[in-house]
């Protein structure tokens, strides 16, 4: 709806104020004017979005045209199958031109996936910025239901019986995703070409994904790529992230406890930040240039001392070099 473009600057500390309104002081809420409705429904939970169509002919209909669609798997009476239900009704039923926001977070299972591919193809088509999309679905504290204690609760989840399969994203759905602009992946399977397309993404977090192919050619669809945060990635021995006929516009890097990273070679000259954790052992080696305009460099290295350990090839010398490539850093933290 075109009123969504008029309101999205809307101070944070008004639509605060409107929130608390709408939660504590519902009576109030009937004299917020019917366009900003909508708006304020996007900042709720999705679930609690929809439950407000029984309030009255009003507001029946007001919740699809939210603009954020969160939705998180929480232990309940209707399990999984009600959940993915639950998103299935929920996508069809929107009516808004735009989705800003899409997450989705919840345990996959492989028999689901055409479901899965239909809602992401629904946000893509809706010129959704930020996609969310976690498929190993841990929970918050938030999320656990009364009465089960916190530690039963997650022996649970991590058992062979829940564990969520892997969501394969080696087909591209991105070639309709030109107007994504935040991308975070969670327990899934990538390829070369999966990102192809993205030519207006500038954050890309990638968690527990299995990257199959090289990285260089990950990125090459996304030119204008500003911000990339890796965590316990695995798949390829060789990440590089350098190359003459690539224009990159990287500022800031992540890398956490990827081990399958055995070679880390980064050619950035935009590079302002750069945070690298994991172990620093004698098979792993790190080739940074190029990246004078460096100014907070976060290093948590560990390795196990040995007494040829700062010798060239020791896994302590590859700490020694690293620290000497981020050194000119205005901010270092080890």
């Amino acid at each position: 709806m075109e009123y969504f473009d008029e309101i999205s600057e809307l101070p944070e500390h008004l639509l605060s104020n409107i929130l608390s309104i709408f939660y504590d002081d519902f009576d109030h809420i009937s004299e917020v004017s019917e366009p900003l409705l909508p708006y304020i429904l996007s900042f709720c939970p999705t679930k609690d979005a929809v439950r407000t169509s029984i309030l009255s002919s009003r507001w029946r209909s007001l919740w699809t045209y939210i603009h954020n669609l969160d939705f998180s798997f929480s232990m309940d009476a209707s399990g999984i199958e009600g959940f993915v239900e639950f998103v299935d009704r929920s996508m069809s039923l929107h009516k808004g031109f735009k989705i800003q926001k899409f997450r989705l977070s919840f345990g996959y299972r492989e028999r689901f996936a055409p479901n899965v591919n239909k809602w992401i193809r629904l946000a893509l088509e809706k010129q959704v910025e930020l996609l969310d999309l976690d498929f190993l679905g841990l929970p918050s504290s938030a999320n656990i239901p009364h009465g089960i204690k916190l530690h039963h609760f997650f022996a649970f989840y991590s058992s062979a019986n829940y564990y969520p399969n892997t969501f394969d994203l080696s087909t591209s759905f991105f070639h309709v995703g030109s107007s994504l602009k935040v991308l975070k992946l969670t327990h899934c399977i990538l390829k070369s070409n999966s990102l192809d397309g993205l030519g207006s993404l500038k954050t890309l977090c990638l968690s527990h994904v299995r990257l199959n192919g090289s990285f260089l050619e990950f990125i090459a669809g996304c030119p204008m790529l500003e911000d990339l945060d890796l965590e316990d990635c695995d798949g390829i021995p060789h990440f590089q992230i350098s190359s003459p006929n690539l224009q990159l516009k990287l500022k800031r890097l992540k890398i956490h406890t990827c081990i399958d990273f055995k070679i880390i070679e980064i050619d950035a000259p935009n590079l302002i930040s750069l945070d690298i954790s994991g172990l620093a052992s004698s098979d792993r080696k790190f080739y940074l240039k190029n990246i004078s305009a460096l100014l907070h460099a976060s290093l948590n290295l560990y390795y196990v001392f040995v007494e040829d350990s700062l010798e060239q090839g020791g896994s302590g010398y590859c700490l020694k070099t690293i620290l000497g490539d981020v050194c000119h850093a205005k901010v270092l933290t080890i």
